[in-house]
């Protein structure tokens, strides 16, 4: 299991992270904190993630770096193809729930991607959906 507790930074970490936390961040999508604390850390493999943790709630979720540095804004882009061969719209950014953290409602959001237009959406509807109902932009 991955270690979500140690090696995060304040943001800005790196400018580009701070610009993207600062811009598509302004509140936490868990706990609606607004002022969140962000603390960040990278994660290598086959693609680069950051992990983004609330200070306030402590919950974990990941955005690939080729989205927040905007590599994946257009299919002319290795990384913006293979974005939208698997689905995903160019110009949003996708966030992989990693922890819920003090968010019991979020639990069964872990280990999901979503828009993050949609977990905004999503903890307006505090985290419930009817059973029969999808949001649009939620990744399997």
């Amino acid at each position: 299991m991955p270690d979500y507790e140690s090696g995060f930074r304040q943001v800005p970490s790196d400018p580009s992270i701070g610009i993207f936390a600062g811009e598509n961040l302004p509140t936490c999508p868990f706990c609606r904190s607004e002022i969140p604390a962000w603390t960040t850390r990278e994660t290598y493999g086959l693609t680069t993630r950051v992990l983004f943790r609330c200070g306030q709630c402590a919950a974990v979720f990941s955005v690939t770096a080729a989205d927040i540095m905007g590599r994946s804004d257009s299919i002319m882009s290795v990384v913006g193809l293979i974005k939208a061969l698997h689905g995903k719209r160019n110009h949003s950014y996708y966030a992989r729930v990693e922890v819920p953290g003090n968010c019991r409602e979020a639990a069964a959001c872990q280990g999901r991607e979503y828009a993050m237009e949609t977990l905004y959406t999503l903890r307006a509807l505090n985290f419930s959906l009817p059973e029969n109902a999808s949001l649009f932009g939620r990744i399997k």
